[in-house]
């Protein structure tokens, strides 16, 4: 009696769809994915899909890549990239693989951008209903704002109160937020990520600064004595504060910002430094009617130019900047002390007045 005995060789299977030669006869790769789109679905979350490959004998799956890296794979011709970070891009690529390894070429890019992360938090709604200016504290001086109403006329935006600041002497008013040592209870956590929103009614006949007006200033309040005495050589107007940013307006009621660091900015002989309106045709506030402004300060990472600044008019974005840098490596505090202010450099003709209602305070992305 003979004993047979029988070797049976089978090819070897790839599942993991990286490797790159077949056998088993099957070398042929299978085609390219294409359409590959990218959709946020949450601050942490980006959904992807794609039109699914062929292959000679049958796709087994795909690998997926963010950023140039492996990160896993599919079945399917979608996937979904959890754990990322808010308000933060991503670029992705898929290529399909067989079963025996054959690996196609990689897709086309895709990128997208998280969603905001959810935890925003208010720090201050004022419709000013409280009849005082409860909220805020004179700064340097009172001046002669009032809250009050005007029955009959269009000086209120809602409720029955507005804020009304007269070029002649409109004072300076505070809100201290955040890690401001100014804040009734003491230091809170540092606001990095800050939004502003208000409506702002110029009472006609209306003549704008022939420089620039400011309305808001947004400080890195350190100390009265902190003594942040230059920039870039120059005399700094706020000494306590590390860095503020303003947002103001040119000669023709056109909004902007402006940014001033204890460092010079790093640039040598910019004490201030503008950020114009850069999306669409440069708007102007209008004199007569309620304007809707809103901006976002949101601070860099130390060391980078990775910060934002945003601003809308009446709902529609003009300013879109993602490379400020705020703070250069200061780290000690976070945008803490708003100024709401009328400063003008060459001066308005002193019967002129604004009215301000309905100002929201935002921590967090927005």
């Amino acid at each position: 009696m003979f004993a047979l005995a029988f070797l049976l060789v089978l090819p070897s299977c790839d599942g993991g769809g990286r490797g790159g030669g077949g056998g088993g006869g099957d070398n042929t790769a299978p085609t390219v994915p294409t359409n590959l789109s990218a959709t946020a679905v949450s601050s942490s979350q980006i959904s992807l899909a794609w039109t699914a490959s062929t292959d000679a004998v049958g796709v087994t799956g795909y690998n997926i890549y963010r950023d140039g890296s492996l990160i896993g794979t599919s079945a399917t011709n979608s996937y979904s990239s959890t754990g990322l970070t808010p308000s933060t891009q991503y670029t992705f690529i898929v290529s399909a693989y067989d079963a025996v390894g054959n690996t196609s070429a990689q897709s086309s890019s895709a990128s997208e951008t998280t969603q905001g992360d959810s935890s925003q938090t208010t720090i201050l709604s004022e419709g000013w209903e409280s009849g005082i200016t409860l909220n805020w504290r004179a700064d340097y001086v009172a001046g002669s704002t009032t809250v009050g109403t005007a029955s009959g006329s269009n000086f209120v935006y809602a409720g029955n109160y507005s804020v009304k600041m007269i070029a002649s002497n409109p004072g300076n008013y505070v809100h201290a937020f955040g890690d401001s040592t100014l804040r009734t209870g003491g230091p809170t956590t540092q606001v990095t990520d800050f939004t502003l929103e208000e409506y702002y009614y110029p009472a006609t006949p209306w003549q704008w600064d022939g420089s620039d007006l400011k309305l808001w200033l947004v400080n890195a309040y350190e100390s009265w004595s902190a003594n942040y005495n230059l920039a870039a050589r120059q005399s700094k107007p706020n000494t306590w504060a590390a860095y503020y940013m303003t947002i103001s307006t040119n000669s023709s009621g056109q909004l902007f910002g402006q940014l001033t660091r204890a460092d010079g900015l790093g640039m040598t002989g910019d004490l201030w430094h503008n950020y114009w309106q850069n999306v669409g045709t440069p708007v102007v506030l209008t004199p007569g009617t309620w304007n809707k402004v809103k901006f976002r300060l949101r601070l860099n990472t130390s060391g980078l130019s990775d910060g934002i600044f945003q601003l809308w008019v009446n709902d529609v974005l003009k300013c879109d900047y993602s490379n400020m840098n705020y703070r250069g490596t200061y780290t000690t505090k976070g945008w803490n002390h708003l100024m709401m202010s009328m400063h003008a450099n060459n001066g308005l003709p002193g019967t002129q007045f604004i009215n301000r209602d309905n100002i929201t305070l935002w921590s967090g992305t927005p």
